[in-house]
C-alpha cells in the first residue's frame, strides 16, 4: 500500500488504507504501507507494518490540507522498498510523491485506488503527458465512486471498476455508549476538519434558526484546524480538538442528528456511513459524492449545499419527529452493514487474484 496520506493525518484515505490492510492480514496476506514520516508516527508503526519514507510536507490540495513526501534521496528509497519483492503494488491516488515513483520503479502488478473529486485539476492539466507512461503501468484501477471516476477520467481515461469506501461496523454500532456529559439535550454533531469545503460556517448560521424552535438544542463540533466557539453561544456549543480515534463513536452515540454540510470535492462521505453505523440520522448536502452514500430519505436527509435555512428546517424535523428519527436509525444502520471492510475487502482481494492469476491481463 503507498500512499503520501496516512496516519496520524487523519482523513478518509488514512482510514481505508488502514482498514483494508488490518482485513488482508486477517486473511492471510502479508501487507506493507509506505508512508512519509510525520510527527508521532512511531504510535502507528506497529500493526499493520508502515515503511517510513521522506518527511512529510503539509500542502493545500483540492481545497483541503493535504501532504506529500519529501527528502533529498526518495527515488532511492522507495526504489529499494518496491524491489522487495511485493506481488502487488497498490496506490492510493494518481499524485506525487510516493504513488507515482512506486509505479515508475515498480516491475509487478499495479493496481490504484483513486479517492478524489474535483471539477478540474490545474496540475493535471499541466502534467497529463508526462503522467501517461506512469498511468499506462496500472494493471487495475478502482474508484471510490462514480464522482471519483468521473473526476480522473477527465484526464486518463480508462476502465475504473467502482469499490467504495467501507466503514468499521463493530466499531460504529448501536450498543456504544453515549458520553456522560452529553446526555439531556438535542445534540447535533460535526466531525470534521474546520476548512471551508467542510461548510461548517452554513451549519453555524443555521444553528440560531434551529434554537428558536428547538430550544435545547446543542451543537457538538468535533475536529481540528482554526476555529473559536462565538461567546453568545458558550453554553449551546460545545467544541473538541485533537479528539483520539477511540473517542470517535462515542461522540456519534452522544448524537441525535449528524450533520455534513460540506459544499463539494467530496468523493464519497465516510462520516455518513460512521454515523448510519452508529445509527445516527444524517443531514448532509446535496452533493455529487454524498449522494453516492445517501440513496433514500430512509437512510438520511439530503439539502441544497450552502444553504442554512434548509439544513434547519431538516434538523428541526427530525428533532421534532421522533418516529422519524428511529426510522433513520434502524434503515441506516443496516444500509451500512452493506459497506463493512469485510465486503469491501472482498472486492478488491478478487481483483489480486484475478491479476495474479492471469498475470497478462489489464483489468
Amino acid at each position: 500500500m503507498v500512499s503520501d496520506v496516512y496516519y496520524p493525518h487523519l482523513g478518509g484515505i488514512s482510514e481505508h488504507i488502514y482498514h483494508m490492510s488490518c482485513e488482508l492480514m486477517k486473511r492471510g496476506h502479508t501487507v506493507t504501507i509506505m508512508a512519509p514520516h510525520m510527527d508521532g508516527d512511531d504510535e502507528v508503526n506497529r500493526f499493520p507494518p508502515v515503511v517510513r519514507v521522506g518527511k512529510a510536507l503539509p500542502i493545500m490540495a483540492n481545497r483541503s490540507r493535504s501532504q506529500i513526501a519529501v527528502t533529498w534521496d526518495i527515488q532511492k528509497q522507495v526504489n529499494e522498498v518496491v524491489k522487495r519483492g511485493f506481488d502487488i503494488i497498490h496506490i492510493h491516488s494518481f499524485v506525487p510523491v510516493l504513488p507515482i515513483l512506486a509505479l515508475k520503479y515498480s516491475d509487478t502488478r499495479n493496481v490504484i485506488t483513486v479517492h478524489a473529486a474535483y471539477d478540474r485539476s490545474l496540475a493535471y492539466e499541466m502534467s497529463k503527458r508526462y503522467l501517461m507512461k506512469y498511468f499506462n503501468k496500472l494493471d487495475a484501477r478502482i474508484a471510490v465512486s462514480k464522482i471519483a471516476e468521473k473526476s480522473i477520467s477527465t484526464f486518463f481515461p480508462g476502465k475504473y471498476i467502482i469499490i467504495p469506501n467501507g466503514v468499521d461496523i463493530d466499531r460504529f454500532n448501536l450498543e456504544v455508549e453515549p458520553l456522560p456529559e452529553f446526555k439531556g439535550r438535542f445534540n447535533i454533531l460535526f466531525i470534521g476538519r474546520f476548512e471551508p469545503r467542510k461548510g461548517l460556517k452554513y451549519l453555524l448560521s443555521a444553528f440560531p434558526i434551529i434554537k428558536k424552535q428547538v430550544p435545547d438544542a446543542r451543537l457538538i463540533i468535533v475536529g481540528s484546524g482554526s476555529f473559536k466557539v462565538p461567546r453568545r453561544y458558550s453554553n449551546d456549543i460545545v467544541l473538541r480538538k485533537c479528539v483520539h480515534l477511540s473517542q470517535i463513536p462515542r461522540f456519534y452515540a452522544s448524537a441525535d442528528v449528524f450533520c455534513s454540510p460540506a459544499t463539494g470535492n467530496e468523493s464519497f462521505g465516510i462520516v455518513l456511513l460512521e454515523a448510519m453505523a452508529s445509527g445516527v440520522p444524517v443531514v448532509a448536502s446535496s452533493i455529487p459524492g454524498y449522494r453516492c452514500v445517501i440513496k433514500d430519505s430512509n437512510t438520511g436527509t439530503l439539502v441544497e449545499k450552502q444553504n442554512s435555512q434548509a439544513i434547519a428546517s431538516a434538523i428541526v424535523r427530525l428533532a421534532e419527529n421522533r418516529e422519524l428519527r428511529e426510522t433513520m436509525r434502524r434503515r441506516g444502520r443496516e444500509y451500512a452493514v452493506g459497506f463493512s471492510w469485510k465486503r469491501i475487502t472482498d472486492r478488491v482481494e478478487r481483483v489480486y487474484k484475478s491479476l495474479l492469476v492471469q498475470p497478462d491481463k489489464v483489468i
